[in-house]
């Protein structure tokens, strides 16, 4: 299975928004910068991301774009179909694709894996990796 760039960079974008002060708007050379990601590729996905209406944006000399409340409940596997053109593990799993199906012997295993795939992207939304990252990032205190 291959993941494009648009939807690993897409999900780098949502956590980082996800992590930022609510109240606060980042821009998308902010978000390039920390992502390092271009900055035309980074306008792209956001567009996408908007228009799918996960960010709120601000516009004027400290604008820029915060992620939705709601938005942190976004499940992984919604942004993937968002972002992801095939969608399908194999071409085989497409409907109609394959004439061998009834008689494959690697077909029923295909669409098992590709089961365990969608659930796991479905178990995780972007407030949780988002916590995840938060978590993993912050050094831990020693206290002498």
């Amino acid at each position: 299975m291959k993941i494009s760039t648009r939807t690993r960079y897409g999900l780098r974008i949502m956590i980082f928004l996800a992590t930022q002060d609510p109240d606060s708007h980042v821009n998308a050379k902010e978000i390039s910068s920390h992502e390092h990601i271009t900055l035309k590729y980074t306008e792209q996905i956001i567009r996408l991301l908007k228009k799918a209406g996960y960010l709120n944006v601000s516009r004027g000399a400290k604008g820029g774009y915060s992620l939705k409340p709601a938005a942190k409940n976004t499940r992984i596997k919604d942004l993937y179909n968002l972002l992801e053109k095939d969608q399908k593990l194999l071409k085989c799993l497409e409907k109609e694709c394959c004439d061998r199906k009834a008689i494959c012997s690697t077909y029923d295993f295909w669409c098992g894996l590709e089961e365990v795939i969608s659930n796991y992207l479905s178990s995780k939304t972007i407030g949780d990796l988002a916590r995840e990252y938060q978590e993993k990032s912050v050094p831990p205190m020693f206290y002498i």
